[in-house]
């Protein structure tokens, strides 16, 4: 399910909305990624929304960005960010969480 759109600006952030959460302004920045942490930071409207990292689908599959966002007294959601066939255009994909076994 696509639940958001992002534009890659000039300083190498990516910018757009998370609709389906009503989160407009949503900036994902790069950082200097140290040891584990992770490659980029997103915020909105100045405060932190969560992480993300460089990740790839399967043996040379395709690149994305795994964003957590974390949003105080709930469950993290984590969704994949891909970069679409338009230059410098992205889409967030967000699946349903598997079960966990018992």
């Amino acid at each position: 399910m696509n639940v958001g759109f992002f534009t890659k600006q000039e300083d190498g952030a990516i910018f757009g909305s998370l609709p389906t959460l009503r989160l407009n302004g949503v900036s994902i920045e790069p950082v200097r990624k140290q040891g584990n942490g992770p490659d980029f930071i997103a915020t909105v409207e100045g405060a932190e929304l969560g992480a993300a990292w460089n990740k790839t689908a399967g043996p040379g599959g395709r690149a994305y960005l795994s964003l957590k966002i974390v949003i105080p007294g709930q469950e993290p959601l984590f969704m994949a960010i891909f970069q679409q066939p338009t230059e410098g255009e992205y889409v967030a994909v967000w699946s349903e969480p598997k079960p966990k076994e018992a």
